[in-house]
This record gives C-alpha cells, sequence and structure tokens, in this order.
C-alpha cells in the first residue's frame, strides 16, 4: 500500500510539473510575437510607389485603401516585400500586393488598393476659343491640374503654345 502512494505521489508530482513546464512554454511563446499596424501597412505602400513611380515626389497624391487590421505574426526577422501588379500603370488606379515574410519563409500575402493623381501643368484657355482663331496671351493660361492619366504630349510652355490656330472650337 505503501509503495502505490508513494507511485502516485511521483506521477503527481510528474503531472504538475509537466503542466507548468507547459503552461510556462505557451505563455513565452505568446510573448515572443511582433506586430505590424495598419499604418505601417500604409506608409510602406506609399514610400514604394515613391520609389517605383516615374514622377517626382512632390508631383503625386497617393492615397491606399488597406481596410484590414493590426497583423500579429511569430518573432523572427520581418521582411515585407510590395509588388505592383500591373507594372505598366503608372497612375490611377495601382493594385498591390504586399507578402509577407518571416525567417525566409512565407506567412501571409495581402492585397492592397491605391490611387495615386499626377499634377501636371497643362495649357488651358481663358475664353471659348473658335475653330480658326489664332492663340494669344489673351486666351490662354498655365493651370496644374491632378489627372489620373497624364498627358505625354501635353504643351507646358505658353510660348509653345502662342500662334497655333484652333483646329475645333475650344471651350
Amino acid at each position: 500500500m505503501i509503495f502505490k502512494t508513494k507511485i502516485l505521489n511521483l506521477f503527481f508530482i510528474l503531472f504538475v510539473s509537466v503542466y507548468l513546464t507547459l503552461t510556462f512554454e505557451l505563455i513565452v511563446n505568446a510573448s515572443e510575437t511582433q506586430i505590424i499596424k495598419a499604418d505601417e501597412i500604409e506608409n510602406s505602400a506609399i514610400n514604394h510607389l515613391i520609389k517605383e513611380l516615374p514622377w517626382n515626389r512632390e508631383s503625386l497624391e497617393i492615397n491606399v485603401y488597406y481596410k484590414g487590421k493590426d497583423i500579429v505574426l511569430p518573432s523572427g526577422k520581418k521582411e515585407l516585400i510590395y509588388k505592383i501588379m500591373n507594372k505598366s500603370q503608372k497612375a490611377g488606379r495601382i493594385p498591390m500586393t504586399l507578402e509577407i515574410r518571416i525567417d525566409d519563409q512565407f506567412k501571409k500575402r495581402i492585397r492592397i488598393n491605391t490611387k495615386v493623381l499626377v499634377s501636371q501643368k497643362v495649357i488651358k484657355t481663358i475664353r471659348g476659343v473658335v475653330r480658326g482663331e489664332i492663340l494669344s496671351n489673351d486666351e490662354i493660361k498655365i493651370e496644374t491640374i491632378k489627372t489620373e492619366r497624364p498627358l505625354k504630349n501635353a504643351i507646358t510652355n505658353i510660348d509653345s503654345a502662342l500662334g497655333y490656330e484652333a483646329t475645333r472650337n475650344i471651350s
């Protein structure tokens, strides 16, 4: 009988020690996490777009639409890899993906929508110009516009536009 109680006591002590060890291990592992804030995701996406797009920083207006929450990840070396899905798209709606890796192991992929507006100087008419009329300083001015589709061949210098004849009515 004494032998059975000693074995039971030994099993009880062993059980309690295993339980406590596992409990403390779970607590330690739970505290070894890192959090990526939603703001960090958005700001990093903006910085990536500024670096990748051909426009200068002052002429860009970038809006990032990430509706997700903060992301909890295990501890380790964090690597955020942003990719522009349509490389030919330089303004307007630009979809992106964020690939999150911890210690060179894939953890998560997130889709991010962005909208990029580019400021561009263009020549605009002050008043309606009739077809056949010659453009002068009285009819045109330089104006900065924000657009999703920047014009490649836009005339940006007033001197370049002076003297041209309007081939159609311009309002």
